[in-house]
């Protein structure tokens, strides 16, 4: 089964989005804004941010390393056995 990359690349540019609300670097009317210059031009929400002049590519860079580690952190939480690392006896 393979995934429609629009709708990968809808719901990364959604999460992106959130985390720079949450943190304050983009408020809520801007992100409006932005949404709808990208259904319009088609250009990507981080391209369309910094030709606004709203963040610029570090903030871009530390709203992708939160996504990164919430998106982490979410996933160890799921598999709890996968939290420690495994070790393995070399021993023969």
């Amino acid at each position: 089964m393979t995934s429609d990359p629009h709708s990968t690349a809808g719901h990364r540019a959604k999460l992106i989005s959130q985390v720079l609300v949450q943190e304050g670097w983009v408020s809520a009317e801007q992100m409006a804004v932005v949404l709808y210059d990208e259904e319009r031009t088609g250009l990507p929400l981080e391209e369309i941010l910094v030709l606004h002049g709203w963040i610029d590519s570090h903030m871009l860079d530390r709203a992708l390393l939160k996504l990164c580690r919430q998106q982490l952190g979410s996933i160890l939480r799921s598999h709890p056995d996968h939290t420690q690392p495994s070790v393995q006896s070399t021993s023969q």
